[in-house]
C-alpha cells in the first residue's frame, strides 16, 4: 500500500482492518457506508479488497457445498454395513426394511 489515505472518513488501514467483518456482514450500517465510499475513491483499496473477496468466497465455496458422495461409494459402504439401499427417486429405505441384526419394537422373542 502507497499511502494510508483518508477517503470518505476512513483510512485504508481501517478499511483492511474490517474487510472480514465487512464480508460476513457484521460491521454496522455506518462502517458498510464508509467502506464502500472509500473503496471506490481509493483505487489500492478496490483492487485489493476485490482480490481477498474473491479468496474468501472461494474458500467459502466447498464448505458451503459440500460434494455429493459418488454413487458406488453409497453402494458399497451399504452393502458392507449390510443396510439397504434408499430408492433412488424417494430417498427412503424399501418399506419393511431395516439393517440385519437390528430389532424392530415388533419383534417378538
Amino acid at each position: 500500500m502507497p499511502d494510508d489515505r483518508l477517503i470518505g472518513g476512513i483510512r485504508c488501514m481501517e478499511v483492511l482492518a474490517l474487510l472480514s467483518d465487512y464480508l460476513d456482514e457484521e460491521v454496522s450500517a455506518k462502517d458498510r457506508g464508509r467502506i464502500e465510499v472509500h473503496v471506490q475513491g481509493c483505487r489500492w483499496c478496490e483492487q485489493f479488497g476485490g482480490a481477498f473477496a474473491g479468496v474468501v468466497k472461494g474458500l467459502r465455496l466447498p464448505l458451503t457445498r459440500p460434494e455429493r458422495t459418488p454413487e458406488d461409494v453409497v453402494d458399497r459402504l451399504a452393502r458392507h454395513l449390510n443396510l439397504p439401499r434408499a430408492h433412488k427417486k424417494t430417498g427412503r429405505p424399501p418399506e419393511g426394511s431395516r439393517p440385519a441384526g437390528r430389532r424392530s419394537d415388533t419383534d417378538v422373542d
